[in-house]
């Protein structure tokens, strides 16, 4: 985590009243977080989306005597001293979503396919296939109001492989041949790219583009199987697409706008945004980077505005201060967990406050059985071990400080439902997963391997029960309660059940 600046607006009295609030800039929870997951870093295909969810958390924190990062307004109006900057560097970004590509596989092209639990090269989300059967894959990235005396525009993109060789007459070197084509808004494709790779190798494009390349309004591009290397599976798919162009200030009628300037910052800047929002009256600029709040004025829905000097690049965010979103901040409670798990705990339970009832009533149990058993909500855990996100290495880093700090019990119960990683991005399917699974295929394993420095060896014994309620706890009780009434009376017969 970082420190984020802050406004704190309280009037002129310095105390915090009704009506007063804190405003900062927050941004949604992408993929970066989710880079410790991958054996190797460099194997994961992108930060711009999050495998497990968008929402993030933003903590405020004080310390007495410390000012920690304010924004600093900035307003100059005498634009007749300077010529506005004729463009903008604009970034576009399309990630896809439509399927979830499992990586790297763990055994041979003949066989089924058997993915890894781990998180290896290839894996994450991505776009439709692109086959031998279903060739082309084709989608179109808006890009008005392109620049041609500009720099030079350039794509980006990330083409998975999805299968490995498995041929009608011959093993090929290469397991697939495929090419990207493009086309402005009207006229014809034009190839920019082409490739053989082989198995589930990750292929990334980075090319420049002629400026009869970009369209105006729209620009498409098309991947397509070339069909020569006589296979019968050759599987692809696209996970993003990034084309960077110049391009001029208009708005286009829209009150938000992202953007980046990275020329003669050295000096202040006139920005000069036509056609703003016609229903919107309040434009602000954040440079959350330099910390700059920037006001400009607003006539006839052109809105101007000075940016003071600043450093090599700048991303720069326009908004309307009437769509400011409202945060309620939820109070958060740090435990220690040095004095909430007894160094002689040997029965660790995991779970999550929604069956916070029937855990104790599981934990009173094995305690009546001569077990010490301590009991950890995942809750607190995403505060204190994963800056707030709901993720599984707050699981993975609070038992690497448990084992490492604390102690070692012999028996870890993972108790809660948790969803597989890729079915999350569906309706309601976050405030199912009390406990956050790790791999795909889940392995709770994970969540321990090599914590006692050997291996993939254990520290403990893991369980998980996948109950979704406070009645699913108690029945499995139940029936545990059953179980071993009957085994210690066959145990005290000398019979067997």
């Amino acid at each position: 985590g970082n420190q984020k600046p802050i406004n704190i607006y309280t009037g002129q009295d310095g105390t915090f009243n009704s009506g007063d609030y804190i405003e900062f800039f927050g941004e949604k929870n992408r993929g970066e977080l989710d880079q410790a997951l991958y054996e190797n870093p460099s194997d994961q295909p992108h930060q711009g989306y999050s495998l497990f969810t968008d929402s993030a958390a933003y903590f405020l924190t004080w310390q007495s005597g410390t000012q920690g990062l304010r924004y600093n307004d900035f307003k100059e109006t005498d634009y007749q001293n300077y010529t506005p900057k004729p463009y903008y560097n604009k970034e576009v970004l399309k990630y896809f979503t439509d399927n979830y590509s499992d990586g790297l596989s763990s055994v041979n092209a003949q066989a089924n396919l058997l993915g890894l639990s781990y998180y290896t090269e290839g894996e994450g989300w991505a776009g439709p296939y692109f086959t031998v059967y279903n060739t082309k894959f084709t989608t179109t990235i808006n890009t008005e109001n392109f620049y041609s005396a500009g720099p030079v525009p350039e794509v980006e993109a990330q083409v998975y492989g999805q299968s490995k060789a498995d041929s009608n007459n011959y093993q090929p070197v290469y397991h697939h041949h495929f090419e990207v084509l493009i086309k402005p808004s009207s006229g014809s494709f034009s190839q920019i790219f082409e490739k053989l790779t082989k198995g589930f190798n990750v292929t990334t494009l980075n090319t420049q583009l002629n400026n009869s390349d970009i369209g105006d309004p729209t620009t498409t591009l098309r991947f397509r199987t070339i069909r020569d290397r006589n296979l019968r599976n050759d599987v692809k798919v696209v996970t993003y697409i990034r084309i960077n162009y110049p391009s001029t200030f208009d708005l286009e009628n829209e009150s938000t706008h992202k953007f980046s300037l990275s020329s003669g910052l050295n000096q202040k800047q006139y920005l000069n945004f036509p056609n703003y929002a016609s229903n919107k009256s309040n434009p602000v600029l954040y440079d959350p980077t330099g910390r700059y709040k920037i006001y400009g004025t607003l006539n006839n829905n052109n809105f101007q505005a000075i940016i003071p000097a600043g450093g090599p690049e700048r991303k720069l965010y326009l908004t309307d201060s009437t769509q400011y979103k409202t945060a309620i901040p939820q109070k958060v409670n740090m435990v220690n967990h040095k004095n909430q798990i007894s160094s002689n705990t040997d029965f660790l339970i995991i779970s999550n406050k929604k069956l916070q009832s029937s855990v104790q009533e599981y934990a009173n149990y094995r305690n009546s059985k001569g077990f010490n058993t301590s009991i950890v909500y995942v809750d607190q855990l995403f505060n204190q071990f994963y800056y707030g996100v709901h993720h599984p290495l707050a699981i993975k880093n609070f038992l690497e400080y448990l084992v490492n700090d604390i102690t070692t019990p012999e028996y870890l119960l993972l108790l809660g439902k948790g969803i597989q990683n890729d079915f999350l991005r569906e309706k309601g399917k976050l405030n199912e997963n009390l406990l956050p699974t790790i791999g795909i295929p889940p392995s709770d394993n994970m969540f321990a391997a090599g914590l006692n420095k050997q291996g993939l060896a254990l520290p403990f014994a893991i369980g998980h029960i996948p109950a979704k309620s406070n009645e699913d706890v108690r029945n499995y009780l139940n029936k545990l309660r059953t179980y071993e009434t009957q085994l210690q009376m066959a145990e005290n017969n000398g019979n067997q059940i």
